[in-house]
């Protein structure tokens, strides 16, 4: 195919007499830079004027005679600022995508560019006014900023001829190199000059309103009505190209979303941001606070990487348009790979390194690699994407907003006085994270465009006519997500607010008067109510397994879930009662979250097609990590704010109401009866599986009891449950009292590692499901055997070391080696018991109940001190138990189904 648009009708377009030389593509590339790189300068000069801003606080108390503390001296408002930006482009993105899809890259581009102008001429008026109007002004810049991401994957998509699309990538990706070159050296000459740093908003501002207007009246989102094309150019741009390229279609959302290409380079970019925009936003104040460059160095020395990133960039575009010989993939894996590992290395080095020169070399060379990414990740997403990558690159976006949302918390929480050791941390943690995701982009990204679903003829069924794109199966997943993880939330909210809930004890002596000890001084009460939940877990259990043989797993997850939200939200009222009440609420909670590790082996098997269960069920079982990553900073921050410890529960408890409501009235135990899912997507679902998976059967309880893979693997969980769950209810205790961190430290470092488990859980079901050329016993051997031996290392190295640090990071090595077994022993039951594994999910789950039944009385019994020597004997009972547990796993377990699972011939005759 030579071009798209027939002869006539490239003939017949009236074009100007001023045709660029045939490279009107060239000057609408130059243009589209030229914008984009003034609106990403608006959104990033404050992180440069921040070390130079100083004369408001001095006016604020020398010449006005104010004595009060003024905003820009509160660490926590600085923080704000640097957020507010962010906070902006995710508020933009939103409706960002649908305007694109409607109205066209120009309108939308330019409505963004006069926002952004906005924000930073009346930036200095505002920071004049106070914190609250400067914090509207950063929240502008980022509306205005949001869609750089997208402009970059699609101007490439409209304007480049094939040959040309790598380089119009990269030319567009410089912005981001582009505005710190030119914004950081600009800043450090206005704000030593007597101009001041006001200047640099009121010049960046206009130019950001001159070149926006002529962006409007020069760019069109279609080069064949762009007047300045000539024939012959608009036949290049046109060339091999797909004609779904110059259509303007509605996205399909789901489709796109839950393509693995996608959401694994979501993932590998998000990873990548995350170094990328710490050194962005705080690569001054490390230059300058931790280095000692003065301003004006600072100001060049901030500029110098990116200009070597430029270049590069530029390189590599060049580079990659005539690596014809290596297949797509094959580039943009290399490409990111450099981009993604190099940027680790180079924060790797920064962190250990105690040479200013080192230091420097090293910061250049992350932003150097993080500049390689745009012909990796971006690539991978525009070829997989074609006419729909704004979207995939608004959600990429919308990663990098949240990133520079989320940067400032974290960095005023571990540099609050930017000393190396700190920066250190901060390095090491955000090299762990960037490798942490992007382990999968090699292998689980594709260079193809995405393929139709294919169809088949199946009965006609009643169907809605809004099917979820063909996608009910994964809002069925996230629902189901949702809802346990605020379960297993309401039963852990405990663990944390025991740290904080000393009020009672001195509103009992204070207001009331009372001399003798306080229910909540006894170690032995709060021991109780640790176990109170396990306790209400295993009562609940044993009806659980018949209710959903025989009312099915809808009515039975809806009831503990309605139980659930009544033991949160009436314990703050059941504490101020006594402790009876406080233990009843808390047996409550555990009776409602006790259908948890059922409804994770039974939903991917109901749910999910044969090649999606593995990935169902590392997604639902993310729920204990995303308990943790939730419900550990969330409630570090309302236990220090004036809303107070009840606060959690109350928040917890009626979200918990309401999600359970919407699963009452959106789940079904079978897909083939629910009105949302499309016949398409139900043969889909049911492609390849036994039959039984879908039909209700009485449990051979006696025979599943009998198998020796069944009660292995049983024992097995049961090793891992007991230091996974040890780590879950005395993680934050072990944190506060041993390693001496304080509460708000310890809420975000209690989640850190299961946010970062999360990630590896997720990777690893897309890994298992490709892992082909394995059998499933390999496979679950593999993942049962890095899990439990990681987690049994982890603890012995929290035993035996002295190091605060080092405890840490086995601390969240533990956890993260623990979230792999739901791909190694859940995986092996769900294979060998099929329609009846919610018997042996139940068997486990009364394991883990006993466990945590069990946990606060050894703790008690052998750390009635928190001292570390206690400690140290605990965590290594806890591995060689571990250890113990699983060495039968390997030998004794397999993978077939077992002979109960399959239709018995009398069925057979009566059906």
């Amino acid at each position: 195919m030579t071009a798209v648009l027939p002869t006539k009708a490239i003939e017949n377009r009236k074009t100007s007499n001023f045709v660029f030389w045939n490279r009107t593509r060239i000057y609408v590339l130059v243009l589209s830079l030229t914008c984009i790189t003034f609106m990403q300068m608006n959104t990033m000069t404050f992180t440069f004027t921040i070390i130079c801003m100083d004369d408001i606080v001095e006016d604020h108390h020398r010449i006005w005679n104010h004595t009060d503390t003024h905003w820009f001296e509160r660490p926590t408002d600085k923080s704000m600022l640097f957020s507010g930006a962010a906070i902006g482009g995710l508020i933009s993105l939103i409706p960002a995508v649908p305007l694109i899809s409607n109205i066209g890259l120009r309108n939308v581009q330019t409505i963004s560019g006069l926002i952004s102008a906005c924000g930073a001429l009346l930036f200095p008026f505002a920071v004049s006014m106070g914190f609250y109007t400067s914090f509207l002004c950063r929240v502008l810049q980022g509306m205005g900023s949001a869609i750089l991401f997208t402009t970059v994957g699609v101007v490439p998509g409209v304007w480049a001829p094939a040959g040309e699309v790598n380089t119009f990538m990269a030319i567009l990706s410089c912005a981001f190199q582009l505005s710190n070159i030119i914004c950081m050296p600009v800043s450090g000459l206005l704000c030593e000059s007597s101009f001041g740093w006001r200047s640099i908003y009121y010049l960046f501002g206009s130019i950001t309103l001159v070149i926006f207007i002529l962006f409007w009246f020069t760019y069109s989102d279609d080069p064949e009505i762009h007047r300045n094309v000539s024939q012959k150019e608009l036949s290049k741009i046109s060339s091999g190209k797909p004609t779904t390229l110059k259509k303007r279609e509605q996205v399909p959302y789901l489709k796109v979303s839950t393509d693995p290409t996608v959401y694994i380079s979501w993932i590998s970019c998000f990873g990548g941001n995350v170094g990328f925009f710490v050194l962005s936003l705080y690569g001054p104040t490390y230059l300058r606070e931790v280095l000692k460059f003065d301003v004006k160095e600072t100001g060049f020395l901030t500029a110098l990487p990116f200009i070597l990133a430029a270049v590069c960039k530029f390189s590599v575009g060049q580079i990659s348009d005539k690596l014809t010989f290596l297949s797509e993939k094959a580039r943009f894996v290399f490409f990111a790979s450099m981009s993604q590992f190099g940027l680790a290395a180079g924060l790797a080095v920064m962190a250990l390194t105690s040479s200013r020169l080192i230091a420097q070399i090293a910061f250049n060379f992350c932003i150097v690699c993080s500049g390689l990414n745009i012909m990796g990740v971006i690539k991978c997403v525009q070829l997989r994407c074609l006419q729909h990558v704004h979207f995939v690159l608004a959600v990429i976006s919308f990663g990098a907003y949240s990133v520079q949302f989320i940067a400032p918390i974290i960095v005023s929480f571990i540099c609050p006085d930017n000393t190396p050791e700190q920066w250190t941390i901060l390095f090491l943690l955000v090299s762990g994270v960037i490798i942490a995701c992007n382990v999968a982009f090699p292998f689980c990204t594709k260079s193809e465009m995405t393929a139709a679903l294919p169809t088949k003829s199946i009965e006609e069924r009643k169907t809605s006519k809004f099917v979820f794109w063909g996608r009910t199966r994964i809002y069925v997943l996230f629902l189901t997500l949702t809802c346990i993880t605020f379960m297993l939330m309401n039963t852990m909210t405990f663990t944390f607010t025991i740290i904080c809930m000393d009020d009672i004890v001195e509103d009992y002596h204070r207001i009331w008067n009372h001399t003798d000890t306080h229910w909540f001084e006894r170690p032995r009460e709060k021991s109780m109510l640790i176990s109170g939940a396990a306790i209400g877990g295993l009562i609940s259990l044993f009806p659980a397994v018949p209710l959903i043989s025989s009312i099915g797993l809808r009515k039975v997850q809806t009831i503990s879930g309605f139980i659930s939200a009544c033991g949160a939200l009436f314990f703050p009222f059941a504490v101020s009662m006594g402790f009876y009440t406080s233990f009843l609420c808390r047996v409550i909670q555990g009776m409602g979250s006790s259908v948890m590790f059922t409804t994770v082996g039974v939903m991917p098997g109901v749910w999910a097609p044969s090649s999606e269960v593995n990935t169902f069920m590392a997604i639902l079982s993310c729920s204990f990590q995303l308990s943790s990553i939730i419900c550990m900073p969330v409630s570090g921050l309302l236990c220090e704010s004036s809303l107070g410890w009840r606060s959690i529960y109350y928040l917890f408890g009626s979200i918990t109401l309401v999600m359970f409501i919407l699963f009452w009235f959106t789940y079904t135990d079978d897909p083939g009866t629910h009105r949302n899912v499309s016949q398409k997507e139900l043969s889909k679902i049911k492609d390849g599986k036994p039959q039984t998976i879908t039909k209700r059967e009485p449990v051979p309880y006696r025979k599943m009891i009998a198998d020796p893979t069944v009660l292995i693997s049983c024992i097995s969980y049961f090793g891992g449950n007991m230091g996974f769950f040890v780590l879950c209810l005395y993680g934050p205790t072990y944190l506060r009292e041993v390693l001496k961190f304080d509460v708000k430290e310890t809420g975000f470092l209690t989640a850190l590692p299961f946010i970062l488990a999360a990630g590896t859980k997720f990777s690893a079901g897309q890994v298992s499901d490709r892992l082909t050329f394995l059998s499933e016993k390999a496979r679950f051997v593999f993942f049962a055997a890095v899990s439990q031996v990681g987690l049994a290392a982890g603890l012995a190295v929290m035993a035996l070391t002295s190091s605060r640090f080092i405890a840490q990071i086995a601390f969240n090595f533990s956890i993260i080696c623990s979230s792999l077994n739901i791909m190694g022993v859940i995986k092996c039951v769900q294979l060998r018991c099929l329609q009846h594994v919610h018997f042996p999910l139940a068997a486990i789950a009364v394991g883990a109940y006993f466990i945590q039944f069990l946990a606060p009385i050894i703790v008690s019994f052998i750390c009635p001190d928190n001292n570390a020597e206690q400690w140290t004997v605990f965590f290594l009972f806890i591995s060689v138990v571990c250890v113990a547990c699983n060495l039968g796993f390997p030998i004794f377990t397999r993978s077939e189904a077992a002979d109960y699972t399959k239709k018995s011939e009398v069925t057979e005759e009566k059906c």
